[in-house]
């Protein structure tokens, strides 16, 4: 069963079965490794061997999580942005655990995913500090809000294909050197149908790639892991000749953000991607906040 899932998840853009099967490699790589010592101890060569390929595979796609382009000798004076980004849940009963998060880790921008007319009256405080914002409020999960302590430039919301849900484009400066920001939510794909909008809106958004700048990030809750076949097409489709698009967290190893109630299917969903002519200094998953994710955070440093 472990192989045949993980053989399934290879075929993730045929079929929205085989995409649900792909995004549990480091599940299926622990379980691989227990079954191939007892198939050892057993003296089962054929299922062993079997499970030793099975289970090389499953390292092959955990092994990029933790061999990147880690930011240590990143230019200690270049700019930088640091990028907060949390699906908070639009039935948190916790809001207090966000807040203190904010005020602890200081982002310079803060994307908000599901967010409702109570969680803005939420974040009303945000004011004085992140004077600078744009926001679609919806009595749903699609929701969503950017706060900035920069001035926004463009600041726009946009629909990609046809689910229907809003995405934020907007820009800033930092120390003169323009980012454009993408935040956006794709639905999850609990159904077939799900499934198709949640790829038409990557590969809609992978269709505008000339209009977003050629420094550019994008955050959002993906609901998909970077396992999965369809969001690595729309990273490879979101490359440009001068740029490529890479997860800001390469090299920082894995960091889940769902299910923050069930750890044994915890996988990232929530991801910050960048061009490569942007660095990361630091990447990491935050505490609990009440929500079924994890909040990511980012610092970001723009080469001159």
């Amino acid at each position: 069963m472990l192989c045949a899932v993980t053989l399934a998840g290879y075929l993730g853009r045929v079929h929205w079965f085989f995409d649900a099967w792909s995004h549990f490699r480091v599940q299926y790589f622990v379980a691989l490794g227990v079954c191939l010592v007892l198939l050892l101890i057993a003296r089962d060569w054929l299922f062993a061997g079997l499970a030793g390929v099975c289970l090389a595979l499953n390292a092959a796609e955990i092994a990029p999580l933790y061999i990147g382009e880690r930011a240590a000798a990143v230019d200690e004076t270049a700019p930088r942005l640091t990028l907060l980004h949390a699906n908070v849940y639009e039935g948190n009963r916790e809001p207090e655990r966000f807040l203190a998060l904010i005020q602890e880790s200081d982002p310079d921008v803060i994307v908000v995913i599901e967010a409702t007319p109570a969680w803005v009256k939420t974040l009303e405080p945000l004011a004085d500090e992140y004077p600078h914002s744009i926001a679609e409020i919806r009595d749903n999960p699609f929701g969503i809000a950017l706060y900035s302590r920069l001035p926004l430039v463009d600041a726009r919301i946009v629909t990609y294909g046809r689910a229907g849900v809003p995405s934020i484009v907007a820009a800033v400066e930092v120390e003169g050197m323009r980012i454009t920001l993408l935040a956006t939510h794709p639905v999850p794909p609990f159904r077939p149908h799900h499934w198709r909008r949640r790829n038409e809106q990557l590969e809609a958004i992978a269709a505008a790639r000339s209009a977003l700048g050629d420094r550019l990030v994008i955050a959002g809750d993906f609901n998909a892991s970077p396992f999965s076949p369809c969001l690595k097409h729309f990273v490879a489709a979101m490359g440009t000749p001068e740029s490529k698009l890479r997860w800001a967290g390469r090299g920082f190893g894995f960091k889940p953000t769902w299910p923050t109630f069930n750890r044994l299917m915890f996988t990232p969903i929530d991801h910050i991607y960048m061009t490569d002519n942007l660095a990361v200094a630091d990447f990491r998953t935050g505490p609990h906040i009440g929500s079924d994710h994890l909040p990511v955070r980012a610092t970001i440093v723009v080469a001159r």
